[in-house]
């Protein structure tokens, strides 16, 4: 082990992108550095919330998601056409990841229209998985 992040040593993934030590300071309650970049990284989600407002971010992220899937979808086709039966079952997973994403979040964005524009985001989220729990019963 390299560093206090447990990742191996010559890892730069927790400098470069910082979501293992956003991790470690959520579970231990604390805030994000200021000079952190999952600091930055909330100071843009929520420049980008208070122009857009909860329903068009969520939506920009659904049609995201939904993108992604699509190549993902597109890369099944092509593994399955080339017989590539490891590369299909890694696309397919992919896939089925990213599909549950996108249905998740296009359900969130369902919710805050239910909701209207006015809905706190964690309230919406709590509601949708709510529902989602009820479903599945």
């Amino acid at each position: 082990m390299g560093d206090k992040s447990g990742a191996p040593k010559g890892n730069n993934n927790r400098l470069v992108h910082g979501g293992e030590a956003a991790i470690k300071r959520l579970g231990r309650g604390e805030v994000f550095r200021s000079e952190s970049p999952a600091h930055q990284a909330q100071v843009a989600i929520y420049e980008e919330l208070d122009q857009a407002g909860l329903r068009n971010y969520l939506e920009s992220k659904a049609v995201q998601a939904e993108a992604i899937c699509d190549l993902f979808y597109s890369e099944i086709a092509r593994a399955a056409q080339a017989r590539d039966a490891e590369l299909l079952d890694r696309r397919v997973k992919r896939w089925g990841w990213m599909r549950g994403v996108a249905d998740r979040t296009w359900k969130l964005v369902l919710q805050v229209e239910k909701q209207g524009a006015g809905g706190d985001v964690l309230d919406v989220a709590l509601s949708a998985s709510e529902e989602g729990d009820n479903e599945k019963d």
